[in-house]
């Protein structure tokens, strides 16, 4: 994410207007990393966070001529909020996507650790092809992840619908649970029916 400003008289306003965006203004990069089974967000003080969330969309003017606004928002890693700067909207939205996109690829892996890379967007759209529901909605002017949506996404299964269930035998292995005409739950085991109570 290297669209974050580098603006020496933006950096000047910032000096002569410290109440409105504190004591410090600095360039910063962040990267993503691949660090299985999660994707982690890296900090230039080399911290991994694997959550993270996005709030407070704003526009902020600067007084700088032809830049007369820059775009900014909120960095939520864990306990620890940081507010960012972009150039453009455009930016921003391209952060921001990402941002949200990593956080359920995280919390997906948390509860399905088969899911893998290449399958996890065709995921996503199956998801919202059938149920008609975006995982990223907009919480007045800031895309935020739809907690309700998610916890669906979370419970769905590989062909649109609910993720299949086992129960681990006790000389190991695992049968998939399944659900009778009258609504009990058995697993086959030697081609017979065994109902759990």
């Amino acid at each position: 994410m290297r669209h974050l400003i580098r603006h020496k008289r933006f950096l000047k306003h910032i000096k002569k207007n410290i109440s409105m965006f504190g004591d410090k203004f600095v360039s910063i990069r962040l990267q993503f990393i691949k660090k299985m089974p999660f994707i982690m967000l890296q900090m230039p003080n080399n911290s991994l966070y694997k959550t993270f969330s996005i709030s407070d969309w704003k526009t902020v003017e600067t007084d700088i001529p032809g830049k007369a606004n820059m775009y900014a928002l909120k960095l939520h890693l864990s306990n620890k909020v940081t507010e960012i700067y972009f150039t453009t909207d455009k930016y921003r939205k391209q952060f921001t996507n990402v941002v949200l996109s990593y956080t359920i690829y995280n919390k997906a892996k948390e509860k399905k650790r088969n899911l893998n890379n290449s399958t996890f967007n065709n995921r996503i759209r199956k998801f919202e092809n059938t149920r008609n529901r975006k995982l990223i909605k907009t919480n007045g002017n800031t895309p935020t992840i739809d907690e309700n949506a998610l916890q669906e996404f979370l419970n769905f299964g590989t062909y649109g619908g609910k993720a299949n269930k086992y129960i681990k035998l006790q000389k190991g292995g695992k049968r998939l649970i399944r659900t009778g005409p009258k609504g009990g739950k058995y697993y086959m085991k030697g081609g017979n029916k065994v109902y759990i109570k």
